[in-house]
């Protein structure tokens, strides 16, 4: 707890509750003693709280006081961070008589941790003003206000959930790969059979064409052929044009041997 200060001559004591309900304070306005009231045992605050309803019989020399002649109730207060807070009309009266009253704390009491200490202060129809003596109570820290640094906060489940994403992606980095190699052979068997395809359909059209020899039967050349290893013509060979070996023609290179043959005799 913060450490508490006290006017000289002062005491402190637990605050006084109703004999029937020791949920409800009781604040006698005439302030019979100079003590200050620890609220510890009925009521503490914590940070973030809003709009507290604090349950108090309001007395005036050791009996309850009648609500019924009243303007207001306020609730002052001064903060652990040095500033103060007041309500004006922030109360609600449940019993009148009893002098029973539900006083709202805002939620302004509760920015500051630390002790905190208030009254209440009663205006009357005829412009009195009454006050309590002085309650304390310590607002505490929330939890929701604790703040983690990322960098340092790493359990082991976290460390854990990291790892399997770090696995899952370097998984499906290796499943892309694989699966763009694949695509890849994929796409170059697709090629090489267009290829290979074409080049069947163009050897039969030069087959067709006359523009090429058949492997055991009879070929008809309608085009011309160059070969580049000797051919042996085992069944003879039919010409039905002009033919020409180096570029001589054949009949002319025929007349050539035949002179040769004449001035050899």
């Amino acid at each position: 707890m913060s450490e508490l200060f006290l006017p000289k001559d002062y005491t402190s004591e637990d605050v006084p509750v109703n004999e029937n309900n020791p949920d409800i304070i009781y604040l006698d306005l005439y302030k019979p003693r100079t003590v200050y009231y620890n609220m510890t045992a009925t009521f503490n605050g914590r940070q973030l709280d809003k709009d507290v309803p604090l349950k108090v019989q309001l007395g005036y020399g050791h009996k309850p006081l009648n609500l019924n002649n009243i303007k207001d109730i306020r609730f002052n207060a001064a903060k652990p961070d040095g500033t103060g807070v007041q309500t004006i009309g922030e109360y609600k009266i449940f019993n009148p008589i009893a002098g029973l009253v539900y006083v709202t704390i805002p939620a302004a009491t509760f920015s500051a941790t630390g002790m905190l200490y208030f009254n209440l202060q009663v205006i009357t129809n005829e412009e009195q003003l009454l006050s309590s003596n002085t309650c304390y109570f310590e607002v505490e820290a929330s939890f929701a206000r604790a703040v983690f640094n990322a960098g340092n906060y790493d359990t082991e489940i976290e460390a854990a959930k990291k790892q399997a994403l770090a696995n899952l992606n370097k998984f499906n980095s290796d499943v892309n790969s694989r699966l763009e190699s694949a695509n890849a052979l994929a796409q170059g068997i697709e090629n090489s059979n267009h290829v290979l395809a074409q080049a069947v359909d163009d050897n039969a059209n030069t087959v067709r064409a006359g523009l090429a020899p058949t492997n055991g039967g009879a070929n008809v050349f309608t085009g011309p052929n160059t070969f580049q290893q000797a051919v042996s013509l085992n069944g003879g060979m039919t010409v039905s044009g002009k033919t020409t070996i180096n570029g001589i023609d054949i009949d002319d290179l025929v007349k050539r041997v035949e002179l040769l043959e004449k001035a050899n005799k």
